[in-house]
């Protein structure tokens, strides 16, 4: 190395001018008091030199005798990484959840919480540079100590000595870094930063079984649907999700649906949704719908007998004594009506529901065996301006706040109280090396 041979260089001038000041003819004992001590340096050099492969290997001799090597060292900080992440995801995700709640009071605790993953991830970030600095460029920290170890006068020496010894603690230490801090984290370790929740499928299908597009499913904490506690749109395929990263639902609920189409509300079969089961279907009994038009049933209707298609609607019934309802949405038009092989002459009038331009005929009253028939030219039903309104429980934001702060001080404990703490005990055992090296109360050389 180019390094070694300047130090062995500047070794060399400082044996002669060791040899220079101990002839000098001067009885000025403190100049020539620098002679020994500048030869004695000149050889420690020397012997430095043509041991730094030694020192460089008694670093991986450590390691080996320990049974650890910096990539289980890496894995684990890797690991770490992966705790703060999965923290401030969960962070994210509530403080997206409660932004548009009445639950924005927690806003405080969130940003207790966003400082210590800050300060936790900027913690891991300083070991990540020390240790890659330490791993990268050990070699050339001993060449260097070495080289300022030499220079005449011990200008250098102290600095030199302590670089020399960190080339082998530091390097040494640092994977050593998760035993000490698994030894004292205790049940810190085993807090769970998993903040996602189950997600529920619920599909919403008409007396045929087939899908009600863009249903609004409206959700109640009671059976008497007075306490409504979310409002959620399903998609074309009458599909809504709930949950995931969209909702905080509690552990155990009972959720009773309602579901409005084309201006009326619904009560499904079955009327509620329980914790426990990811995927319902709910059928709207009274309800045949098919190409933005439907025909909406009273309630007490029995229908034996249904069909549709891109065309028709029919359906063989028992009326309830109430009026039957056909309604069209958006483009589509209806052509014909047709009870009991009867062309009927509705009146249509037009409304307007949640941004969907409607037109309604009303049938009836109607009781005893019926059957209906309506024809018409489908169209895509449009989907609802309806604001949805997600599932937010104060309980589980409060049981995810908690795990996140919990989470926090247990990532501030590991990855800057007990890293400090190891670092500064590493620094001692360098700075004690670096003396016996170097030279204070205690010499080697």
């Amino acid at each position: 190395m180019d390094l070694l041979l300047l130090a062995s260089d500047v070794a060399m001038l400082t044996y002669v001018l060791g040899v220079l000041l101990l002839a000098l003819p001067i009885p000025y004992r403190g100049i020539k008091a620098w002679g020994p001590r500048m030869i004695v340096d000149a050889f420690s050099t020397a012997v430095l030199i043509s041991m730094l492969t030694v020192i460089l290997s008694l670093g991986d001799l450590i390691l080996q005798e320990v049974g650890v090597d910096w990539p289980s060292f890496y894995a684990w900080l890797s690991g770490l990484t992966g705790g703060i992440v999965a923290a401030m995801a969960g962070l994210s995700y509530i403080s997206s959840a409660v932004k548009m709640t009445s639950y924005s009071f927690v806003s405080g605790p969130l940003s207790m919480a966003a400082s210590y993953l800050a300060t936790a991830f900027s913690s891991i970030k300083a070991i990540y540079l020390l240790s890659s600095f330490i791993y990268v460029y050990r070699d050339k920290l001993a060449t260097l100590g070495i080289l300022l170890y030499s220079l005449p006068f011990r200008m250098g020496k102290g600095v030199g000595s302590f670089l020399i010894a960190a080339s082998v603690v530091m390097y040494a230490g640092f994977p050593l870094m998760p035993a000490f801090v698994s030894t004292f984290q205790g049940v810190a370790s085993s807090l769970s930063t998993n903040f996602s929740e189950p997600v529920v499928t619920v599909r919403i299908v008409d007396l045929c079984g087939k899908a009600v597009p863009y249903p609004v499913v409206r959700l109640f904490s009671d059976k008497q649907m007075n306490e409504e506690v979310g409002v959620l749109i399903g998609g074309p395929e009458g599909k809504v999700i709930i949950g995931g990263s969209k909702d905080l639902l509690p552990k155990n609920y009972t959720l009773y649906v309602g579901v409005g189409y084309s201006g009326y509300l619904f009560y499904p079969e079955p009327r509620a949704i329980t914790s426990g089961k990811t995927l319902f279907t709910l059928k709207v009994s009274s309800l045949l719908t098919y190409g933005g038009v439907s025909i909406i049933f009273p309630a007490g209707t029995l229908v034996f007998q249904a069909f549709e298609n891109s065309t028709s609607l029919a359906a063989s019934f028992i009326g309830s004594g109430d009026y039957l309802v056909i309604v069209s949405a958006g483009n589509a038009v209806v052509k014909s009506v047709v009870m009991d092989n009867e062309s009927l002459n509705c009146h249509w009038i037009e409304r307007v529901w949640e941004g969907i331009d409607l037109r309604e005929c009303e049938v009836g009253p109607i009781s005893g065996s019926h059957a209906v028939s309506v024809k018409f030219r489908g169209s895509y039903y449009p989907r609802p301006s309806v604001r949805e309104r997600r599932l937010v429980y104060l309980d589980s934001v409060m049981d995810i706040l908690t795990s996140i702060i919990a989470t926090g001080v247990s990532l501030m404990y590991t990855l800057v109280f007990l890293p400090g703490v190891y670092i500064a005990m590493l620094t001692s055992i360098t700075a004690a090396l670096s003396r016996a090296l170097g030279g204070s109360r205690l010499r080697l050389i």
